[in-house]
């Protein structure tokens, strides 16, 4: 669609050249892979004004796949906003104007909002349909967003979701100045942000690099019983982060590893090698989302952004959800069998929770096509501990075992990690599975607490849980991909 678009002579009038059609087609299949559905990447919308600009022609098509469009000299690309633990830039006061930076926190939600009413088109009658959450109607203040192109359920979910995530974990928004290096910014970039409004800020510039030991243009102060994590941004503008330790004197650092691209540190690179280093305890509060980038004076740009949080992302991707209640809250609204008469209980708590016998459980549709990567996640208290299993197949597992053990299965061959049994007590079972690299982990409570490289992939039958469970699970969740570390950790603090 934005080619054809692009390219017509009364719209875009474009050349192909001014094109990158392999960023797009590459966007495309980056999209379609982390939600786990073509849904995602579908635009269907009738332009019937020449009111629309080309740009918001292009901007609009952009948005309803979670993109943002953008030029590098003339050549029009796209961006797919997404989790991420990867930050295009690093700002501190070697690239931010002094006294230009504000920093504001918010209590509460964004202008007062208590849920969101999405409308988006149903293909099979052309009516406007709305999505509300809650689901039940009863926010006062909602925020209304009326969608243009999106035309199937799987879309409306994940994008109604995101503006009400970032309505409930939007609490900092900075502003400020920066230099030239912004220039290669796109809207929704993650970005690093030293606070320069307070003192104290441990960033500036790399001096020399002597194999893991950098020297630094300011001195550095380590707290004892801290660790520490240092940003360096590289030649090409990227950030990488590692641990970072106290080095011979006040002006140098020893790294953990060797960096994995040569550190700019001639005067003649666009981007210098530029550092930050904070406590691991407030490490993430310092990413941000640029929102907002308008060209200054001298080559400057004023940049908004707002404080990043994977919990705007955690309900992308998910191809089950369980949550309070006998059906399928995803995106992809399966019909679920029932196998005897699982229950929903009042728990005192988490609130409405399913609760099963031995002998109960739900089944997910025999047509549902499992991913290759996934990650599942349940909050659970069990009464007893035998070969209790959260979400199953006939080839693989995701279990508690013999009061002492949580596992995870691919054909037989299981991960397992020590567990204390702990009748009458909430924690949060994960286990993710990464295909390209046949590794599997195991997280209780956010904590890592086995892995394995040489996990087989499994046979992919029908899906089945919970099974052989006695006791209680709440927000039961099936995603299309593996989360990373970090993530797990904020899927377990954004669902205590």
């Amino acid at each position: 669609v934005l080619k054809h678009v692009c390219l017509d002579r009364h719209i875009g009038n474009r050349l192909l050249e001014e094109i990158d059609v392999a960023n797009i087609q590459a966007t495309v299949a980056e999209i379609n892979e982390y939600f786990g559905s073509n849904q995602a990447s579908e635009f269907n919308y009738t332009f019937d004004t020449d009111n629309v600009s080309f740009e918001e022609t292009v901007a609009s098509i952009a948005s309803a796949v979670f993109c943002n469009a953008y030029r590098r000299g003339n050549v029009i690309k796209l961006k797919f906003e997404r989790a991420t633990e990867d930050s295009t830039l690093l700002f501190n006061h070697r690239n931010k104007l002094p006294g230009t930076e504000t920093r504001t926190v918010r209590f509460g939600n964004q202008d007062d909002n208590d849920g969101v009413e999405y409308e988006w088109v149903d293909p099979e009658d052309d009516a406007i349909v709305t999505l509300y959450i809650p689901e039940d109607k009863s926010a006062v203040n909602p925020k209304k967003i009326e969608s243009l192109g999106v035309r199937n359920y799987f879309q409306a979910f994940s994008h109604a979701w995101r503006i009400w995530n970032k309505i409930q974990f939007q609490h900092v928004a900075t502003e400020f100045e920066a230099t030239q290096e912004a220039d290669i910014l796109v809207l929704s970039d993650r970005i690093l942000v030293a606070d320069n409004t307070r003192p104290g800020t441990q960033d500036g510039e790399v001096i020399s690099q002597n194999g893991l030991s950098l020297e630094l243009s300011q001195e550095i102060v380590f707290d004892g019983g801290e660790t520490y994590t240092i940003f360096i941004q590289h030649i090409d503008g990227s950030v990488e982060s590692m641990p970072v330790s106290a080095g011979a004197s006040s002006r140098f650092v020893t790294l953990s590893r060797a960096p994995k691209a040569p550190l700019a540190l001639d005067d003649d690179f666009y981007a210098r090698a530029l550092y930050q280093i904070v406590g691991n305890s407030s490490k993430r509060e310092q990413a941000f989302i640029m929102t907002e980038k308008q060209p200054q004076t001298n080559f400057t740009s004023a940049i908004n952004a707002i404080n990043y949080d994977f919990a705007y992302y955690m309900n992308d991707s998910l191809l089950l959800w369980i949550d309070g209640k006998l059906e399928d809250s995803s995106a992809l609204e399966q019909a679920l069998t029932l196998t005897g008469t699982p229950a929903v209980v009042s728990d005192y708590t988490r609130g409405n929770v399913i609760e099963t016998s031995a002998s109960e459980r739900f089944n997910l549709p025999t047509s549902f096509v499992q991913p290759d990567s996934y990650t599942k996640a349940v909050w659970a208290d069990n009464d007893v501990t035998d070969n209790q299993h959260f979400l199953r197949s006939v080839n693989e597992g995701f279990y508690l075992n013999y009061q002492d053990k949580f596992g995870a299965s691919h054909n037989g061959t299981n991960l397992i990690a020590p567990l204390a049994y702990l009748p009458g007590t909430w924690r949060h079972y994960v286990v993710t599975y990464d295909a390209d690299t046949t590794t599997m982990k195991l997280f209780v409570n956010g904590e890592k607490v086995a892995e394995s490289s040489t996990m087989p992939q499994r046979t992919k039958t029908q899906l089945y849980g919970p099974s052989n469970y006695i006791g209680r699970t709440d927000d039961l969740r099936l995603f299309a991909r593996a989360l990373d570390e970090a993530e797990v950790k904020a899927l377990y603090r954004k669902t205590l």
